[in-house]
């Protein structure tokens, strides 16, 4: 048999370890790493490689990367050791955002603040910051440690109508006493107007002021509230209860020429009860305050209003008990402001820019800090808020050299700062510090370290503000009045002038009845966390929440997404749900458009939402859980993840796993060549999703078995039928390991921070090398055993097909399920996609189960393995034991040979079955390689059912094996030969005969039609060999021989012993029947 070429092409599937290498499917490979497989030609590829994406290193390894794509340009981001920069879109332009980030890998989300503009939020165990792309604060707006320091009242707006401090200016009507000025008893300096009434009579004062008097709205006065604000005066009678009612009556009308004909047309009028007014008792003064809007307006020019009040009347109406004197003093109209009842103050905080808020000052109970309550009745308040303003630049400037020791120039200390005031320096506007003492004018002592060296500029914070640089407004709020809660009164900027000066009315305050929240805390942790904590950002989802794992078992989420405010930054104290029983550690979190997961080390939690702000992590059944921080990601709506034995693909909860094919991997094991990963190391471990135009992509990067770092990686493609990414593909690179990723959605690039401090993008189909260094790779096909598992081979040659672009590729025969090896060439080089160059084996009859090729080499630029056809030759099994089928015939048959080819190094054992009866057994002796044998068997072994095996203690090869067989002659009581004939004139002596007679026959020889010889042969007990021998001188041409007996008989062989007359040469056997010459072979061997 030659050899023949076995064809091997078109692999669809990647690395697949879970089986021997022979019975992995036919388009398997056992290893690929650092190639791809084409989905056209299913060839074997050298994998995309690397663009540098940084023009020069980082200091350390790039922990962490990611990029922010902003309204006004793409922003870059990478931490390395525990140092936090901003690049701009090209990877340039470095700015150290923080310097001291911990050991914590950062996590990040991307949210809009409140005027729409995207913001990255950074956090880990360490930090919680923001980045707008030019701006870097705290995430979170702090609270002030304190309430304002006091609420006083302010100085009264008034209009004054008459000081009635000159009784000259008075009319008088129907007084018993006429108007005088008291200097004695008064309220307002230098003294009032007095006057008495008789019993039983209408008395009254008037004044006509000759021009009009404005009493429509007070200077510095709520507009709104106008007809709220007081006719205001002072009243002191010596006996109220003789007081029927008082009236008081305001002219406004322009034909009024004075008091005589003044309340006539248009005027305000008001009557109010005498007791019921007067009700400070006797000789007490009682201060009367009444609505404009409660005087009854009569008249009928609506052009006329309190902003024409000219004429003034105050009167009286006594009893009969008799009569009464009165006092008046301080006539005017006063309020502005709408504010009437006991009121406290508090403040908070605000970033303009972002619109992000925060709480009020709290107490350990978490209730409001307010001032001491103040009353006011319509009066104006000054808020002193110096304690919690900020950004107070201090005169002249200071050189600072990192100490906490500040030697101002030109500086007022003791006049601009207060110990406990929070300050920072120019060239450092993040840093604070608290004033700790106040040495002299141009000296203080500080709490941290502050300064460059340079000249700088000082600025002072209040001793209660928390000294963040991104607040620049202050937001007040009052409550009391009709307001049970604090309300909004004002937000200005944090800067403002001490005290504010609160004139703003209840009426306008309901407009928009902003209620104090007290739960908009900043992130758990804030940017201080305690030592050891560990937190995890992700999001936005559920309505543009942000989420936060927090110690490995809270999960924490901020408010969701407001207009015109930043929720991503207020974290309810309340805002948390415990993640599982606390048997596992919460380590990572995913929120998309439809769904959020949170896992712990052993399961996956589904995080359901329940009203507007409260979600609830609940477990999924049977789920499983991920290995670290960075293990999940997502894509095309599926939620991908590493677990502990491989990577899963979530489908709304439907949890598969897709890399089954290297199971043995994520054991730790090492298959042929292929190192596990190490499992003690999982924790490291990173999964990035990259959608491309070339197809999906799943990159994991892994430390190897032996490795404390991150060193390889493993990308998962999708399988040509089910379009899963089932298929596994191992990846390294002698340029540097790979330690983050991040997924640029903008150019749709997988971007990846390196151990050189480099950033690449990686799977770029546009290059085969790793930023200039050739790409290493190795891939080795299934072992192919021709569908003979079980039978050796040998190969002669291996014919390989595809393109090489001229590159020396190597080229190794696995034989064996990878055993042994042999390298066919280190120099395959091609140009064409179909070019097919031929190597030969080293040794062609060396005996092999199976072949697997291994391509390998450093490539540069693209190489297309496309297929091989190996020429193999099949050798037959290796056994210890053969049995043959069996051989039947119609009709008895006789065994006479075996005829074996064979390959034996140990003697065999070969045992004939007559109709399966061990019939015959002997020995065949051991061969020297593949050898024919031919073994003679007894003439006993007659049967129709024919079976031989052979054995031996070692394993041998039977590459052939068929049986020479008789049929079974005639029962006859008569035989006759047939005549034989010779050319030349023959002599015979003998014949010899196998017989079965039970009786005696008589032999009869006819020679050319003549009897010469008749002779008996006596009976033979079964088949029997017999030897006649007949009278001498017997000769001729023809010859004929006769058998007769009474009883039937069987002839199974006869021979004639024949020599040519006149030859010397010996005798001769010729066989007397046809059967002799017609023996029947037949293979034991199926084929």
């Amino acid at each position: 048999m030659p050899f023949q070429p076995f064809h091997i092409a078109r692999w669809t599937r990647g690395a697949t370890l879970v089986a021997e290498p022979d019975m992995i499917p036919d388009d398997a490979l056992r290893r690929a790493t650092n190639v791809r497989l084409d989905r056209t030609l299913g060839a074997i590829e050298v994998r995309p490689g690397w663009t540098a994406r940084t023009s020069s290193a980082f200091a350390s390894t790039v922990i962490y990367v990611s990029r922010l794509v902003a309204s006004a340009a793409t922003y870059s981001y990478a931490q390395f050791g525990t140092t936090l920069q901003r690049l701009n879109t090209s990877w340039g332009g470095a700015t150290t955002l923080n310097a001291a980030t911990g050991t914590q890998v950062l996590s990040a989300a991307n949210s809009p603040d409140g005027n729409g503009n995207l913001l990255k939020y950074f956090v880990n165990g360490t930090i919680a910051i923001k980045d707008s792309g030019t701006v870097t604060t705290a995430m979170g707006v702090q609270p002030p440690t304190a309430q304002p320091t006091s609420a006083a009242l302010a100085a009264d707006l008034f209009t004054q109508i008459d000081e009635m401090s000159t009784s000259v200016l008075w009319n008088g009507t129907n007084l018993s006493v006429a108007i005088a000025d008291d200097f004695t008893l008064y309220q307002s300096f230098p003294s009032s107007l007095s006057f008495s009434i008789a019993a039983s009579t209408f008395g009254s004062i008037a004044r006509d002021l000759g021009v009009g008097l404005n009493l429509d709205t007070l200077t510095g006065g709520d507009n709104l509230v106008k007809d709220d604000d007081y006719i205001h005066f002072w009243v002191r009678c010596d006996r109220p209860e003789r007081v029927t009612f008082m009236q008081v009556d305001i002219d406004i009308d322009s034909a009024t020429t004075g008091v005589a004909d003044a309340f006539r047309r248009n005027y305000y009028h008001i009557r109010l009860g005498g007791l019921t007014t007067l009700d400070q008792g006797i000789n007490s003064w009682t201060q009367v305050q009444i609505r404009k809007a409660r005087f009854t307006r009569y008249g009928t020019d609506v052009a006329r209003s309190w902003a024409n009040a000219r004429t003034f009347r105050i009167a009286f109406l006594t009893n009969t008990l008799g009569t009464v004197a009165f006092n008046i003093d301080d006539f005017k109209l006063r309020g502005g402001v709408g504010l009437e009842g006991d009121y406290e103050f508090t403040a908070s905080y605000r970033n303009a820019t972002t619109m992000a808020r925060g709480n009020p000052p709290l107490d350990a109970d978490r209730v409001i800090l307010g001032t001491t309550k103040i009353t006011t009745n319509r009066q104006r308040i000054n808020l002193n808020i110096t304690n919690v303003r900020s950004a107070v630049v201090l005169t002249g400037t200071t050189t600072v050299n990192a100490s906490t020791t500040i030697i101002g120039t030109g500086t007022l200390f003791t006049t601009e700062l207060a110990v406990g005031n929070q300050i920072n320096v120019s060239s450092a506007p993040t840093i604070y510090a608290t004033v700790l003492t106040i040495v002299s004018t141009t000296e203080i002592t500080v709490s941290a370290a502050l300064g460059n060296g340079t000249a700088q500029n000082i600025t002072a914070h209040g001793a209660n503000h928390p000294g963040d640089a991104q607040i620049d407004r202050l937001m007040l709020w009052c409550k009391g009045g009709i307001f049970p809660n604090y309300v909004l009164v004002d937000e200005i900027a944090d800067t403002a002038a001490s005290p504010y000066l609160m004139n703003t009315s209840e009426a306008t305050l309901i407009l928009t009845n902003q209620i104090l929240e007290t739960d908009n805390d900043i992130p758990p942790g804030g940017n201080t966390p305690p030592a050891g904590s560990t937190r995890v950002l992700f999001g936005p989802g559920g309505q543009g929440h942000l989420f936060m794992i927090a110690d490995g078992y809270r999960l924490y989420f901020s408010k969701g997404y407001e207009r015109l405010e930043n929720r991503a930054e207020n974290w309810g104290y309340r805002n948390f749900a415990i993640v599982g029983d606390g048997s596992a550690r919460a380590v990572a979190g995913i929120a998309t458009a439809s769904q959020i997961r949170v896992w712990t080390t052993a399961r996956t939690y589904n995080v359901v939402g329940i009203g507007t702000d409260t979600f609830l992590p609940v477990p999924i059944d049977g789920s499983r859980g991920a290995v670290s921080q960075f293990a999940v990601t997502e894509g095309h709506g599926i939620l991908f993840f590493v677990s502990q034995d491989g990577i899963y693909a979530d489908m709304n909860g439907r949890q598969e796993k897709i890399t089954r094919a290297i199971d043995p991997f994520f054991e730790g094991r090492t298959v042929d060549g292929q190192v596990g990963w190490n499992t003690s190391q999982m924790a490291l471990v990173e999964l990035g999703f990259l959608n491309a135009a070339t197809g999906s992509t799943l990159v994991m990067l892994y430390a190897e078995a032996g490795s404390a770092t991150l060193n390889r990686f493993l990308v998962l493609k999708p399988n040509l039928q089910s379009g899963q990414l089932t298929e596994c593909f191992f990846g390294t690179s002698t340029v540097t390991s790979l330690r983050s990723l991040f997924f640029d959605s903008l150019n749709r690039e997988l971007l990846a921070g390196a151990a050189n401090g480099h950033v690449y993008r990686i799977e770029d189909p546009s290059v085969y090398s790793d930023a200039g260094t050739a790409i290493t790779i190795n891939a080795r096909t299934k072992s192919y055993d021709g569908g003979q598992p079980f039978q050796r081979k040998a190969y002669s040659s291996v014919l390989l097909e595809g393109n090489t672009t001229s590159q020396n590729a190597t080229i190794t025969a696995y034989y064996d399920r990878n055993a042994t090896s042999e390298i066919l060439t280190t120099a395959w080089a091609t140009s064409a996609e179909n070019a097919q160059t031929s190597f030969r084996t080293a040794d062609e009859t060396a005996r092999r189960y199976n072949v697997a090729l291994e391509i390998s080499g450093s490539f540069s630029s693209r190489v297309a393995f496309v297929g091989a056809s190996i020429h193999t030759f099949m050798r037959p099994d290796l056994r210890l034991i053969h049995d043959t089928h069996e051989i039947i015939f119609p009709t008895i048959h006789e065994i006479r040979k075996v005829l074996l080819d064979a390959d034996a190094p140990a003697a065999l054992t070969m045992i004939t079955y007559l109709n399966g009866v061990n019939t015959n057994t002997r020995t065949v002796a051991a061969t020297s390689g593949r050898q024919r044998v031919d073994i003679e068997l007894p003439l006993t072994l007659r049967s129709k059912n024919f079976r031989v095996r052979w054995t031996s203690p070692t394993a041998f090869e039977i590459w052939d094996a068929s049986g020479l067989f008789r049929p079974e002659p005639e029962d006859v009581f008569v035989w006759d030969s047939d005549e034989i004939y010779f050319e030349v004139p023959q002599q015979t002596k003998l014949f010899t005969l196998e017989l079965d007679a039970p009786a005696n026959l008589t032999a009869v020889l006819f020679v050319e039609g003549t009897t010469v010889s008749t002779r008996p042969i006596f009976a033979t007990t079964g088949i029997q060999a017999v030897r006649h021998q007949l009278p001498p001188g017997i000769r001729g041409r023809v010859f004929r021989f006769n058998l007769t007996s009474q009883s039937r008989f069987q002839v199974w062989d006869m021979l004639g012993w024949f020599k040519s007359l006149g030859e010397n040469a010996g005798w001769q056997r010729r066989p007397m029947t046809k059967r002799q010459e017609s023996l029947v072979t037949r293979g034991f061997l199926q084929r």
